[in-house]
């Protein structure tokens, strides 16, 4: 049965979402027209809608803040469709990097945090209040909270990849670019649709849609319900990454008057599920400053030896929590004055994140964490559009807040000197494994607790301009003004002497002792500026070519210190600074059958901000110099009959300067974290008819190379590359039932999406993404 052992159905703001978006649905429904009997769904509303061969050139984003045709805009973007994220099995923002270039993304990196890069440029910090370099938005509105950013996907219209600097008119914190989704949107005809899937795991997932309205008001309710038990077996207890998800969103369009139109959206979304560490032995060897693996049949410093050699099999006593609760408000409103069109976009987030893991991912009481915290997040953004003539512009101001209250819990109840066996259950390797416990053992636990108030003022404009009916010009500039406050405590409780000290670089103390700090009261203001200069030619109208400069800019923070040994005014970390230069091409071919689009950028990075994890406890931000070069090419193929093929790849040849791996070691270049410099994919898509039956057959397979996990990339964080297949089999049909099959990692490949260095307690951690699944889908449309 959905949902009986989880907390869905108990929250309070999850009840007040449901009943708000129940009456916005009645009302609607309410006014639809008596005779409805003709109505049909538009092109979005079906579910079940076939594939879409032969429109590429016809494919409209708004990587410019309004409606444009793909091929016509100067900028590096890729599109999905909703046909592709069903078919695909996308049902998470994470996802989405199975078929995008140049982007890479992890589910619960080190926390409840999910965390994207776009052409290696990332924040891989686990701090849940941390904003990320690439923005994403959902229906026009900014989600900076990173656990809230790892959102389910369903009733999604299309999603669209904005990659490089996106400053201008995307914010201060676009420098890598920017990911953009969006719902099907209400519309005035009677529609309704829903689907079960069943899978692998035991997966359970409900999703559906009901739509009406009439030339007034119009209404669209979508619902999702999903259960999975974990896919990485425990044989202590439950089962490990485990997920379930609840989610709920109702959008009602008005139409006042001829000029104006409003909608409101009311979302609320929440998971809960089971965390999971794969723990593999590390040591480093003598006169080495970099750390190794072990085999991984050796035992680690407690002397406990994994009970398989699959990652998918663990023996773990805590099987910790995800728990995330997402609630959105937002309006979105249009008056069209003439040819200037004004746009108001208000919303309010509020976040609920818990998340608890078994770090040392053994049944011992070795290492734990657990995170978490409330935030609430408040935007307001006016602008005004002209989009028609020869002189175009955009213009706007915005405002962004981001307060929150957070904790972070760090424990090693009982810490392991390997030199000692009096406060170690073994001192060598080759030890026979004794069950630990925090009564038998000696050590200390972490506390930090720290609010964050963050608001950002900015204003913006961009104008272009038709030089000639070939030739365009391009500029913009933003201002951001930032005003950061940031509080921060910890205390430290240790049951051995000394323990607080040793592990956490906390004052000294003696055992029993709480070591405490006051609360340190951090602030800082910036002004920041951004800007971009582009030429766009018109080469024919199949080819256009352009040629930008971009300064992007990413505001600076506070991190939140897990260790003593690091001082408050050394929290604050400075905004990060890229200069983008980008040449590109967009094609087509042989009577637009043949889409070819490439670009070639080079980066310069000021003080670029990049996560160190250093020893399993020292988590920090530092700013290092940075440069790139890289390519990107996206193709595709259009045979007729409903047959097509894609090809694409990127090159990112990405180095930040000036690490320094010790504090006696000189400085050296280095990759910075799960940033490949390969990325490739290759797919096609083919409709056909046997018998009387319609099919629509997909397939997507993606190489992603190898990368490095740390900011030192040592070998025990070096990640190999690897190939993700993916397949799906569509079945439409006249009546509107429809079947679908899918199978996500196809041919069953292990590989890592995160992984920590702990040495310092004697191991790796390893995040793996899951294995071979595979489902069924059958749906109804009406």
């Amino acid at each position: 049965m959905l949902w009986s052992n989880t907390q869905f159905v108990n929250t309070r703001e999850m009840r007040i979402a449901i009943k708000l978006a129940t009456a916005a649905l009645i009302a609607a429904v309410g006014w639809m027209p008596v005779y409805a009997s003709d109505a049909t769904a538009a092109g979005g509303d079906s579910a079940g809608a076939a594939t879409s061969n032969d429109d590429i050139d016809e494919i409209v984003v708004t990587a410019n803040r309004r409606p444009e045709k793909l091929q016509d805009v100067g900028a590096a973007v890729t599109l999905e469709s909703s046909v592709k994220i069903e078919a695909f099995n996308i049902t998470r923002a994470e996802d989405l990097a199975k078929l995008s270039p140049g982007l890479a993304a992890s589910p619960n990196n080190g926390s409840a945090v999910s965390s994207f890069s776009i052409r290696g440029l990332s924040q891989a910090d686990s701090s849940e209040h941390e904003e990320q370099p690439v923005a994403i938005y959902q229906d026009g509105t900014y989600v900076a909270i990173p656990a809230a950013t790892g959102f389910p996907i369903y009733d999604v219209d299309h999603a669209e990849v904005l990659r490089g600097p996106q400053g201008t008119l995307f914010g201060r914190n676009a420098t890598g670019g920017s990911v953009q989704f969006f719902s099907i949107q209400p519309t005035d005809t009677f529609a309704a649709g829903t689907s079960y899937t069943a899978g692998d795991y035991n997966l359970h997932r409900l999703e559906g849609f009901i739509n009406g309205g009439n030339s007034e008001v119009s209404d669209r309710f979508a619902y999702y319900l999903s259960e999975r038990d974990g896919f990485v077996k425990n044989l202590n207890g439950p089962n490990l990454l485990s997920e379930h998800f609840a989610a709920f969103r109702n959008q009602t369009k008005f139409k006042l008057g001829d000029s104006t139109e409003a909608t409101l959206r009311l979302e609320t979304w929440q998971e809960n599920g089971t965390s999971v560490n794969r723990q593999t032995p590390s040591f480093t060897p003598p006169g080495s400053i970099y750390d190794q693996a072990h085999p991984g049949n050796a035992p680690n410093l407690y002397g406990y030896v994994n009970p398989s050699s699959s990652p998918f099999i663990e023996a773990v006593n805590l099987p910790g929590e995800i728990f995330k609760r997402a609630t959105t408000i937002a309006l979105n409103l249009q008056h069209e004055m003439g040819d200037v069109t004004l746009t108001s976009t208000t919303s309010y987030i509020r976040t609920r994140i818990n998340y608890v893991e078994d770090t040392d991912g053994t049944p011992d009481n070795a290492v734990f964490y657990s995170d978490g915290g409330v935030a609430s997040t408040y935007g307001q953004e006016f602008r005004l559009l002209k989009s028609t003539g020869a002189f175009r512009w955009t213009t706007g101001v915005n405002f962004f807040e981001n307060k929150g209250d957070f904790f972070v819990l760090f424990a090693e109840p009982t810490f392991c000197d390997p030199t000692s066996t009096t406060v170690c259950a073994t001192a060598g390797a080759g030890s026979a494994h004794h069950p630990l416990s925090s009564t038998l053992g000696k050590g200390a636990e972490l506390q930090t607790a720290y609010a964050l108030d963050y608001k950002a003022y900015s204003g913006f404009g961009q104008a272009e301009y038709d030089i000639t009916d070939k030739l365009t010009a391009i500029v913009g500039a933003r201002y951001t003004y930032d005003d950061q406050h940031f509080d921060w405590s910890f205390n430290c409780a240790q049951t051995l002497a000394g323990a607080c000290s040793t592990i956490f670089g906390t004052p000294a103390g003696t055992a029993g002792a709480f070591n405490y700090s006051p609360v340190v009261n951090l602030s800082q203001t910036q002004g920041l500026w951004s800007g971009k200069a582009q030429l766009n030619y018109k080469l024919d109208p199949d080819v256009l070519l352009y040629a930008l400069f971009n300064k992007g800019v990413k505001s600076g923070g506070y991190f939140d210190a897990t260790a003593g040994n690091v001082p408050p005014s050394q929290f604050s970390f400075k905004p990060e600074t890229l200069y983008a230069t980008e040449v590109g091409v967009k094609s087509q071919f042989l009577e637009r059958k043949l889409t070819v689009n490439a670009d070639y950028y080079h980066y310069n990075y000021e003080n670029s901000q990049q996560f160190n994890f250093v020893n399993g406890i020292y988590f920090t931000v530092v700013n290092l110099p940075a440069t790139s070069n890289g390519f990107e090419l996206e193709t595709n193929y259009k045979f007729g009959h409903g047959f097509s093929v894609n090809l694409s790849g990127s090159y990112n040849d990405i180095w930040v300067h000036d690490v320094q791996p010790c504090s006696t070691c000189a400085q050296l270049n280095e990759r910075p974290i799960d940033a490949p410099k390969y990325i490739g994919a290759a797919g096609f898509e083919e409709d056909f008819k046997y018998h009387d039956l319609a099919f629509s057959l997909l397939y997507n397979a993606r190489y992603t190379g190898d990368r490095f996990f740390a900011l030192i990339n040592q070998p025990v964080v070096h990640g190999p590359a690897y190939v993700v297949q993916d397949a799906s089999l569509r079945i439409p049909t006249q009546s509107g039932l429809w079947v679908q099959g899918w199978v996500n990692n196809l041919a069953n490949r292990a590989y890592a999406t995160a992984q920590f260095d702990n040495t310092a307690q004697g191991f790796l951690l390893t995040h793996y993404a899951p294995p071979r699944t595979g489902g069924v889908t059958i749906g109804m449309n009406f």
